[in-house]
């Protein structure tokens, strides 16, 4: 599977260059992005945005001229955009710092706790309106053990007294 595809942008320029969002298929580190570039035999630069004045590396085929340090390279990328045509495309990227990792992953964590409890609450719901149309009487509720069997202590002791006759 690829690690991006390119999702045109805007119209094509009288130089036959345009402008292109990149989707990514997963979370990739600037290193990995590079790597995927470098295995695309074109030339040009692929620039740091989010920082002011920026890192820019430059790359022709499968070498890069300019190197990027350790930290960065292993950086997470958030977005990335490019622009170029036939064999020059040159990418911008927005990288993830540490602290913006941190509060994206924690937002996450907090929508999948929404989404479960919602998913949590509805089940509880049905399960009650299932309760309330069964046969079962209303002072021996069912209970869960900790395989997660329902049981009705109404039909344990029934079987009890069965055992005895």
């Amino acid at each position: 599977m690829k690690l991006f595809e390119f999702i045109s942008a805007g119209p094509e320029a009288g130089d036959c260059t345009a402008p292109y969002d990149i989707r990514f298929n997963r979370e990739c580190t600037v290193r990995e992005f590079i790597d995927e570039v470098l295995k695309r035999n074109e030339w040009g630069y692929i620039c740091i945005n989010n920082y002011v004045n920026g890192p820019r590396c430059e790359y022709k085929y499968d070498k890069l001229l300019t190197p990027l340090s350790h930290a960065i390279l292993d950086m997470p990328i958030k977005s990335a955009t490019a622009h170029g045509g036939w064999t020059r495309m040159d990418y911008v990227l927005d990288i993830w710092n540490a602290e913006q990792k941190l509060r994206f992953e924690y937002a996450n964590t907090l929508r999948e706790i929404v989404k479960h409890e919602s998913e949590i609450a509805k089940l509880k719901k049905k399960a009650e309106d299932l309760e309330k149309r069964m046969d079962a009487p209303d002072d021996i509720p069912p209970h869960l053990d900790r395989d997660g069997c329902v049981y009705w202590d109404s039909v344990l002791v029934k079987e009890e007294n069965d055992d005895e006759l």
